[in-house]
Parts: C-alpha cells; sequence; structure tokens
C-alpha cells in the first residue's frame, strides 16, 4: 500500500479511539453534575467527528486516484556508423614523423613508424 495512505489510516484510527475516550469523559461528567466540562467535551467530539469525515475524504480521493503509467523506457539513440574510408584516404601515404635523436645517427630509421 502507498506510504501516504498508511499515514491517513493510522491518523484515522488515532482520532476514533480519542473521539471514545473524549464520550467516555462527557459521559462521566454528566454522571459527576459537572454539565459545564461535559459541554466542553461534546463540543470536542463534535469537532473530531468532523476531522474524521476529512480524513475519510482525503482517504477516498488517495484510494480512488489514477495511477501514473510505468515510466517507459528510454530509447537510446542510434550512434552513427563510422564513416568508411574513401579511396583517396587509403591511396596517400602517411606522413613521416621524426623520432627523437640525430639523423646522422639514425639515418632513415629516424623517420620509421
Amino acid at each position: 500500500m502507498e506510504p501516504k495512505i498508511v499515514e491517513v489510516q493510522e491518523e484515522a484510527s488515532e482520532v476514533k479511539a480519542e473521539i471514545a475516550e473524549t464520550k467516555a469523559e462527557a459521559v462521566q461528567a454528566r454522571a459527576d453534575g459537572d454539565t459545564s466540562r461535559a459541554a466542553e467535551l461534546e463540543s470536542r467530539v463534535d469537532t473530531l467527528s468532523s476531522d474524521l469525515s476529512e480524513i475519510k475524504a482525503t482517504l477516498k480521493a488517495l484510494a480512488e486516484r489514477p495511477f501514473a503509467p510505468a515510466p517507459q523506457p528510454v530509447a537510446k539513440p542510434e550512434t552513427p556508423a563510422a564513416p568508411a574510408e574513401t579511396e583517396a584516404e587509403a591511396e596517400t601515404p602517411k606522413e613521416r614523423q621524426h623520432r627523437f635523436g640525430s639523423r646522422r645517427w639514425f639515418g632513415d630509421r629516424a623517420y620509421e613508424d
């Protein structure tokens, strides 16, 4: 289940428990003859009941909302093929690179690949 839904369900159960406790306290206050405290507790029960109805509406909205479609794999861009060597490039000889050292000592080997 989705974490948000679990949180809302836990909050709803806490509010229900608090409503039950407050109702029990209101009944006890009436039995003790403290009508002002009983009226105060009953107004708190009404407030908690409205909170509970909001929580239930939120839970219903979360449960009924459409889920986003699964992410689609991203297509990898095609790598362009390496350009084929043209005939002109194939026919040209490589340039001679100079090796470090004296040409007098190495002779033509100074330019060998």
